[in-house]
């Protein structure tokens, strides 16, 4: 049982990894649809071109680091479904 909590352990480190190199790499669209997709919040773009988006890239880094291990795994796996992962 133990192996199965580490695992899933270093697969959450990836995921809040590249879900919080996603965000703080953003640009107002993404962070707009993040917003919806993680904490319900609907964002303006013109808004999080203003002042808002670095309060925005907070609570999206937030979500990202308290969010439960389900959750967390939905996200990532819909958000790399899409092909927004940028490949390294």
């Amino acid at each position: 049982m133990e192996t199965i909590n580490q695992t899933k352990a270093v697969k959450a480190i990836g995921m809040r990894d590249a879900l919080s190199s996603l965000i703080e790499d953003a640009d107002a669209p993404v962070l707009k649809a993040l917003g919806v997709l993680m904490l319900d919040r609907h964002w303006s773009i013109q808004d999080l071109e203003r002042d808002l988006g670095s309060e925005a890239i907070e609570s999206l880094l937030d979500e990202t680091l308290h969010m439960d291990y389900t959750k967390l795994e939905e996200i990532h796996t819909f958000v790399r479904s899409q092909g927004v992962f940028k490949r390294k």
